[in-house]
């Protein structure tokens, strides 16, 4: 269920026109203008819909990730700040090694994500988890991001000890 105002001041876009419309308000999927370009939404030439997207006020997004253990303090989050412009960034997140705590160390580390937006005028928005999507891993396998939180098997990254014979 989408929250009544959540799209309010955001853009209708038209990518293939690149005409919008800033939206007013929404009551759930419904989405309503103050004013509105009757060629925002139009079907083109070939009989298909245009491209639509809704483009968000803001400025800057910020992700919000805890780990369950294996870091030096799991109660306190990494925070990681991006431009809207630059949506395909990456950050680097610490998780240690076996090598580094062996009595206490769990191999499952649970990953929790969540992000708020930086509106233009500073406003900070809360946290909020991210939605149910589909991501690849680190192996290049397909899964589900769900409840905002995925898991990683720290054992298929601990690194080998290379046994030498040195007699």
């Amino acid at each position: 269920m989408i929250p009544n105002n959540f799209f309010d001041g955001w853009y209708l876009l038209n990518r293939t026109k690149m005409k919008y419309s800033q939206v007013s308000y929404n009551e759930g999927k419904r989405l309503y203008f103050d004013e509105y370009d009757s060629e925002v939404i139009t079907i083109s030439a070939d009989g298909n819909e245009d491209e639509m997207i809704l483009v968000p006020p803001f400025l800057e997004i910020e992700y919000m990730v805890k780990l369950s253990n294996n870091c030096f303090n799991p109660d306190q989050p990494y925070y990681f700040r991006s431009s809207l412009q630059q949506a395909f960034s990456r950050e680097n997140i610490r998780i240690d090694l076996k090598s580094i705590d062996p009595d206490n160390y769990d191999y499952d580390v649970e990953v929790e994500l969540a992000c708020r937006v930086i509106k233009n005028d500073g406003k900070f928005y809360p946290f909020y988890p991210l939605a149910i999507a589909q991501f690849d891993n680190v192996n290049k396998e397909s899964e589900t991001l769900g409840d905002s939180k995925f898991n990683i098997d720290m054992e298929n990254y601990e690194p080998e000890v290379i046994i030498r014979n040195y007699s």
